[in-house]
């Protein structure tokens, strides 16, 4: 479902979008954060091939990441790292030699900076994709 804000552009909308949206406790209608503003961060989790010749080298990249391991198999490692995109793509790209088996990766999440609580801040207007039908 698009995201969207009460102060959406006219017509981005359908009236079913628009309803649903005036339904939600304002407490769930997304808020644009500006990056120097907010904190944000991404979460993604990675299982990599670690056997005894290879451990020690993906523990390193996990110190080196300030990552941290979630799960320990006989061949394999699963890695729990948070960051902004740059920082988990590095992360991804460091390990890919050892052989990545499986990987699952959050959107990003944010909060704003400060004492102030989303709720008290003046809701910005959010573009909202309109829906490409093939």
């Amino acid at each position: 479902m698009p995201s969207a804000t009460r102060n959406a552009p006219a017509g981005s909308l359908g009236q079913p979008g628009r309803a649903a949206l005036l339904q939600l406790d304002p407490a769930q209608l997304p808020v644009a954060l500006d990056g120097p503003l907010s904190v944000n961060r991404e979460l993604m989790l990675v299982k990599v091939r670690a056997d005894a010749a290879t451990r020690g080298q993906v523990l390193d990249a996990v110190q080196l990441f300030r990552a941290k391991v979630v799960d320990v198999a006989p061949d394999a490692v699963t890695i729990e790292v948070t960051g902004n995109g740059d920082k988990l793509a590095d992360f991804r790209e460091v390990l890919e030699p050892f052989g990545i088996r499986e990987l699952v990766q959050s959107g990003m999440v944010a909060i704003g900076r400060g004492s102030r609580s989303i709720s008290e801040r003046t809701p910005r207007p959010i573009a909202v994709p309109t829906a490409v039908r093939s």
